[in-house]
């Protein structure tokens, strides 16, 4: 019995050390990743080490060029139709004007990420948006609307080219954002509650420190790996596994090369030098006993009287209660945990990431030089129904030969769409304008065809009218000069107003003079309230507003001094960020 009762304390004693070092290389590291991957500032500096602005602005004025050069061959017709607004388009190309943009949307993503903001970034067309009055003429012409709209959602754009799968992805990045900034409270809470463990095992501090001097070592070396690991993978690997990202991103190998370096090094050497610092601070914990002996010897073992019932019960109780008060703690924060995952609805997200493709089987061909793929669409929602005649695309190059490949096929009755390729990475994407509306579009997945034989890749497509019948509405508030008006209290009733069935729902204009409103699907009627509005401007009357599912339905009002105000006749759709 009192083997097993030693053996029990020495397997919680290395348990505690093991654990506490993970902890603590977790905590660590998550805080350097929100000082750098996920910060805004971080990724401004690597723009311009990059000059990214350059070379986005070479990509965009080609796309364009080429776009024009394509229509003017393949329908001169609609060209001609459309010839002041392709040059309204190719002029607006400047430099100014993809900065502003780039700015925009690193901006916009990293408030979106934040929760700072629900919708997705602006894109700017006009590099000094103005608005400007209606002068009365007849001014529709398409060159004339054009030059009207000063920015477009990014969701309206995903929405108009069909890419929800983009909008997942987003939300995937917005998870993945908030898990890397609740971990670190997390793991050190779980630290200091094993380092309570570590102090009723211990018998006096000599073992207290020998436990921190472990535990710190091992952080040390693991985080020592994990930083050696990052430089090399950086230095020497990544620039061959690149190539499926230049895929799909539009700039040239070495700056995307350049990028990454720039993002995982910094890593890498925080992990190096936390981890040097780390090691040199253990091994003086370690030896600090044999240089200061009286303190750690002559008090702890000659001078020092063993402690009677009452001060082991009072220091016991004291170790008890600093356990029982971070577990508290840990289970209030999971709490808030779980009502951020509701808020965000973060559900469905770690739902397609445990299922994010299908399974992948693989099935030996008799001709061992063939290197085949299958892909198979079938319907999650309808006992596995195959979906035939869905355009699918696939596009990579050869290990051996170097060849590309780009090739459309449609899916037969069987839902398989089937192709010939060769050794080496290629990506499966759909193409939104030949596809099902009423599936939800899959993100572009990759599939190494490393072995000669069929490769068979199952894809189990969601049914899109499972979305949610809700919409939001997203009020928009000027003065007499557009300028943004903050502070003003809307409400909205009705019958059936918003998830949640509540029978009063009420939003604020923020400082951009928005108002936001998440309703469901149908007419609301929204109201201003008279006790939160300015006395310089007329109350404008009730507004009605039309839901539509999963988009943002937006509305601007213009304030008038006491006499009248202005509504948009049309309000701008834009998509929501799916949920």
């Amino acid at each position: 019995m009192e083997f097993l009762k030693t053996a029990f304390k020495k397997f919680l004693y290395i348990f505690t050390i093991l654990s506490a070092s993970v902890s603590l290389l977790i905590s660590a590291s998550t805080i350097n990743i929100n000082s750098t991957l996920t910060d805004s500032k971080f990724h401004e500096k690597l723009f311009q080490e990059n000059n990214i602005l350059s070379h986005t602005h070479t990509v965009v004025n080609d796309s364009m060029e080429g776009f024009i050069n394509n229509l003017k061959q393949t329908s001169p017709q609609g060209f001609e139709s459309h010839k002041e607004v392709f040059s309204m388009l190719q002029k607006s190309v400047t430099p100014e004007m993809v900065k502003l943009n780039l700015d925009s949307i690193r901006e916009g993503l990293f408030k979106y990420f934040k929760g700072e903001k629900i919708f997705l970034p602006d894109i700017y067309l006009n590099p000094s948006p103005q608005k400007q009055p209606s002068s009365g003429l007849d001014d529709n012409s398409p060159s004339q609307v054009l030059s009207k709209i000063d920015k477009i959602n990014l969701s309206t754009i995903l929405l108009y080219i069909n890419r929800n799968d983009i909008i997942d992805d987003l939300h995937l990045l917005k998870f993945s954002y908030y898990t890397t900034h609740i971990l670190p409270g997390f793991f050190l809470l779980i630290f200091f509650l094993l380092f309570i463990i570590a102090l009723v095992l211990s018998k006096n501090l000599k073992e207290i420190l020998r436990w921190a001097s472990l535990s710190f070592t091992a952080t040390g070396v693991l985080g020592l790996l994990i930083g050696l690991s990052l430089y090399i993978y950086s230095t020497h690997f990544l620039p061959n596994q690149i190539y499926p990202l230049t895929m799909s991103v539009p700039l040239p190998q070495e700056v995307i090369i350049s990028y990454l370096k720039g993002a995982l090094l910094p890593i890498a050497f925080f992990h190096i030098l936390f981890s040097c610092i780390l090691i040199a601070v253990s091994v003086i914990l370690f030896y600090l006993p044999k240089l200061l002996p009286k303190l750690f010897y002559d008090r702890l073992t000659q001078n020092e009287k063993p402690l009677n019932k009452f001060q082991k019960r009072l220091k016991y109780t004291v170790y008890i209660g600093l356990f029982i008060l971070i577990v508290i703690t840990i289970g209030f924060r999971v709490n808030d945990v779980k009502k951020d995952f509701e808020l965000n609805d973060f559900t469905p997200v770690l739902s397609k990431l445990i299922n994010r493709h299908a399974v992948t089987q693989v099935i030996f061909a008799k001709d061992e030089a063939v290197y085949s793929l299958h892909v198979k669409l079938i319907d999650k929602s309808s006992d596995e129904k195959p979906i035939a005649n869905v355009k699918v695309n696939v596009n990579g190059k050869s290990n051996t030969q170097k060849k590309s490949f780009d090739e459309s096929k449609t899916t037969d009755e069987s839902g398989i769409a089937k192709f010939t390729l060769d050794n080496g990475t290629f990506r499966i994407m759909f193409i939104p304008e030949y596809f099902p509306q009423e599936y939800q579009l899959p993100s572009p997945l990759f599939v190494d065809l490393e072995t000669a034989g069929t490769t068979l890749i199952t894809i189990r497509l969601d049914n899109a009218s499972e979305k949610e019948k809700w919409g939001v509405a997203e009020i928009e508030v000027l003065d007499k000069d557009n300028k943004p008006v903050s502070g003003l209290h809307l409400t909205a009733q009705s019958p059936e107003l918003a998830p949640g069935s509540p029978d009063h729902l009420f939003s604020a204009t923020n400082a951009e003079g928005i108002a936001v409103f998440k309703l469901f699907e149908g007419a609301h009627s929204l109201r201003f309230d008279a006790s939160k509005f300015p006395e310089n401007y007329q109350l404008p009357s009730p507004l009605d507003v039309r839901i539509i599912p999963n988009a943002v339905t937006r509305y601007s009002i213009r304030l008038i001094d006491n006499k009248n105000y202005l509504i948009s006749p049309t309000p701008t759709t834009q998509i929501a960020p799916t949920p």
